[in-house]
């Protein structure tokens, strides 16, 4: 921001939303923020859309794994009625799922997009978007860094850190939903 004359640049070690309440014009450099940010992850089943969740298995000792469950995120991003619901604003969710499909999306991320969308519409500046992801809306992408190499978390939970690719077709579309001028370019590979 502009202080007395003087451009003054805050670097933020983290990020909250009032970061973005400044009035004056934005640059914003998010290096890998967004893969970072908690992701939810479905599955459609014959009986519809299920989140994909960590249970434990009991044998010979307490194991972790993957299950299906009904859960409130079922409810509030897959809504019965149509036309609603965050997955209607995610372009990769399909109309008319098989069975098996799976999808994660990221509700906090599309949120701070959303955000940083309406602050660069009324404010200007500009945002570089550094991070892992594509164009399109991932499936399975949930995935455990240890040592700079993949690691199944699943197996020793929190000894790796936690990563997903950045769905950047939602990102753009949220980016731009409150105000369509906001200019974009990208991804880049």
């Amino acid at each position: 921001m502009v202080f007395q004359g003087r451009l003054h640049a805050d670097w933020r070690p983290h990020f909250k939303a009032s970061h973005l309440s400044y009035t004056s014009s934005l640059l914003l450099v998010a290096n890998e923020f967004f893969d970072t940010l908690p992701i939810y992850k479905f599955e459609y089943t014959r009986k519809g859309w299920h989140e994909v969740v960590i249970d434990i298995e009991m044998k010979d000792h307490a194991k972790f794994k993957l299950t299906l469950a009904q859960t409130s995120a079922v409810a509030v991003i897959f809504p019965l009625q149509a036309g609603g619901g965050i997955a209607e604003n995610v372009v990769g969710v399909p109309k008319d799922p098989t069975v098996g499909t799976r999808v994660e999306i990221c509700p906090i991320g599309l949120n701070v997009a959303q955000q940083l969308g309406k602050r660069l519409a009324e404010h200007g500046g500009a945002a570089l978007i550094i991070d892992y992801g594509n164009d399109y809306t991932p499936s399975d992408s949930l995935r455990g860094i240890r040592g700079h190499k993949t690691f199944k978390f699943i197996e020793d939970p929190g000894t790796c850190d936690l990563t997903a690719d950045v769905d950047f077709s939602a990102m753009k579309r949220a980016l731009r939903s409150l105000d369509s001028t906001v200019f974009l370019r990208g991804i880049i590979v």
